[in-house]
């Protein structure tokens, strides 16, 4: 199992209101042998909610993400490929609109799973979806295990 993980705007929202489904990015943020990825994308989402909800001190947020975790700039292969990934999801999923294609297509080129609780992905293939507590469950104790024989990750 991949120990690459993209982060999206649904569970950097949830992490940072401290809540039960952000608790998984926690414990990603803390595991030593998870890479954690955000496509430039959410950040601009994530500027954009943080500074229209008043969730939080955005700077301290984003410097925070850019200290953590790689932000991947979204290049021409990958914009490229998004036009067409949107297309193919739609034909299941009505509501994703570009950004949520752009973020799913970043993950596939990474070869990561997308964490999000977003209703968009939720029977995506190469989604833990936070709202799903068995699929979550199951990873966390992959993780937990994967600390076990290397680094102790607390829970």
């Amino acid at each position: 199992m991949s120990n690459s993980y993209v982060i999206d705007t649904f569970a950097w929202v949830e992490y940072a209101l401290g809540t039960e489904m952000g608790a998984f990015v926690a414990e990603l943020l803390n595991a030593p042998d998870s890479t954690l990825y955000t496509p430039a994308i959410v950040i601009a989402e994530l500027s954009f909610k943080f500074n229209n909800e008043n969730i939080g001190d955005w700077g301290t947020f984003f410097k925070f993400i850019k200290e953590k975790i790689q932000v991947v700039p979204l290049d021409g292969s990958t914009a490229n490929q998004s036009g067409l990934q949107k297309q193919q999801l739609r034909a299941t999923e009505k509501g994703i609109d570009l950004a949520d294609a752009i973020i799913y297509q970043t993950a596939l080129n990474l070869h990561a799973a997308l964490i999000s609780g977003d209703e968009h992905f939720k029977a995506i293939d190469g989604v833990i979806y936070l709202k799903n507590s068995v699929q979550v469950e199951d990873r966390l104790a992959e993780i937990r295990k994967r600390g076990q024989n290397g680094n102790a990750i607390e829970k």
